[in-house]
């Protein structure tokens, strides 16, 4: 598995600089004189503060990371590492994915987060099929791009495309379906173009939901054109009964996501909605989205009352407060009148909420 760190020598924390000048064995008088210049050099901001190209700073970036490798806890074989560019080694893909999601946690208490566009996870074998018909992969790409660019509000009329997909790209997009080693720019394009026909992809799309975590925005949009709600809401399922997957918080806030805006009327939600509050890899952040559904099914009220009635003044209980939007506004106003007692914070959200 390969991956970097993104905007690496923009986001280091100047603090965190000095700790590690500090820790390399500088003296007292070196290290605080270090700790100057990086906030005068950046008058004052305490990112962006290295000066790049030099090899000074190169060297600084490189042994600033050195503890990632030397943690207790990876499992891989092999961690390599030039700078910000990590590479994993083992034959165990369980091992790697642990190792990645350590990886992700230590950089960021450094504030520090990977890049999604240049992670990959194995080796590209099926070269051959892609040179054989790069002529449909470009048109696809076009279509991707234009599928993007809609998304993001320019209007459809400025842009003329074909509103059907023709059968010699369809063919393609299947072919990409059927590699086992597909990769994440080919499963990017099958999740923006093939959501009219869902019903193809949806037996890969557990599968391209572990291998490329970083996709789990796109395989929300990819669900929501789906017309077959019982179809996605099995491929949750399928996802968080895995217990050798590694889920993320991140996947669970969108798959949180997904269970709102698709699937609270299939028969799965209860177990849908059991699996991600108890989920092992659950948050207090992806459990707050779960409990701001404003649902009024499924045991959702009575798992946000627990926590209004617990007196405390954190991200649970305001989101459980904003969960009861989909109540009366008496009923509301009653349940939450203990909660607002507890701080500041919460009589603010009381007070929004207990007039919508």
């Amino acid at each position: 598995m390969s991956f970097d760190v993104a905007a690496y020598f923009n986001s280091i924390y100047h603090h965190d600089l000095v700790s590690w000048f500090s820790m390399a064995g500088a003296t007292q008088n070196d290290y605080e004189a270090f700790g100057q210049f990086l906030r005068e050099i950046n008058t004052g901001r305490s990112v962006d503060c290295l000066p790049q190209g030099i090899y000074p700073t190169k060297m600084i970036g490189n042994d600033f990371l050195r503890f990632v490798e030397q943690f207790h806890g990876l499992r891989s074989n092999a961690v390599v590492r030039f700078m910000d560019d990590f590479v994993l080694f083992s034959d165990s893909r369980r091992d790697l994915r642990h190792d990645f999601m350590t990886i992700q946690n230590l950089l960021g208490d450094k504030g520090l987060s990977l890049n999604p566009n240049k992670t990959s996870e194995g080796v590209r074998e099926n070269i051959g099929l892609e040179n054989a018909i790069e002529d449909v992969r470009m048109r696809l790409l076009q279509r991707r791009r234009i599928v993007v660019t809609d998304y993001d509000g320019i209007p459809e009329g400025e842009i003329e495309v074909e509103e059907d997909l023709s059968d010699e790209e369809m063919e393609f997009l299947r072919g990409l379906l059927r590699q086992d080693d597909i990769d994440e720019e080919d499963a990017e394009l099958v999740l923006a173009l093939m959501a009219e026909h869902a019903e193809e992809a949806m037996d890969r799309l557990a599968d391209i939901a572990r291998r490329f975590p970083h996709l789990f925005k796109n395989i929300h949009s990819f669900c929501l054109e789906a017309q077959d709600a019982v179809a996605v809401s099995e491929f949750v399922l399928e996802l968080l009964q895995d217990v050798d997957a590694m889920v993320y918080e991140f996947q669970l806030f969108w798959l949180t996501h997904i269970l709102e805006d698709r699937l609270l009327d299939t028969p799965s939600a209860g177990e849908i909605i059991d699996r991600l509050y108890n989920h092992p890899n659950a948050t207090s952040i992806s459990r707050a989205k779960l409990l701001e559904v404003p649902d009024l099914r499924y045991g959702l009220v009575e798992l946000r009352d627990g926590h209004l009635g617990a007196g405390q003044s954190d991200w649970l209980s305001w989101a459980s407060a904003v969960g009861h939007r989909g109540l009366r506004r008496i009923d509301r106003r009653h349940r939450l009148g203990y909660f607002a007692k507890a701080s500041n914070y919460n009589k603010l959200v009381f007070d929004i909420v207990s007039k919508q």
